[in-house]
């Protein structure tokens, strides 16, 4: 599954423009009628070199309050800012986040994290 989803990333960076920081830079991805692809559309990637690859968000009170959580979320980062850094790391072709150092396996950011296996 992240296989896939790392294909449907990288394609939205080639071919349609979408810079993988977007979420963090302001760099909107232009909307979009019609795209050309080439004739050699076929790609095969190599495995990645490090075997992990992800982020850890050390600074979590940055973070915290940035985008007010959901009423009753007790998570401090609101989940949407979790999405936000899952989207960005699956972009980068990560494949693990540590949430924080304040994080316990029962919380919220911990049940958000999208899983699909090792890479």
């Amino acid at each position: 599954m992240r296989g896939t989803i790392y294909a449907v990333y990288e394609f939205s960076q080639r071919y349609l423009g979408v810079d993988p920081m977007y979420l963090w830079t302001d760099k909107m991805p232009a909307r979009r009628i019609s795209i050309t692809l080439p004739a050699d559309f076929a790609h095969v990637f190599p495995k990645p070199v490090f075997r992990y690859r992800g982020f850890f968000p050390n600074d979590e009170d940055l973070l915290t309050g940035w985008i007010p959580p959901e009423k009753g979320d007790q998570t401090g980062i609101a989940l949407k800012v979790w999405d936000q850094v899952f989207e960005t790391i699956l972009r980068l072709k990560g494949n693990m986040v540590v949430p924080g150092t304040w994080t316990f396996p029962d919380d919220a950011p911990v049940h958000a994290a999208p899983s699909g296996g090792s890479s």
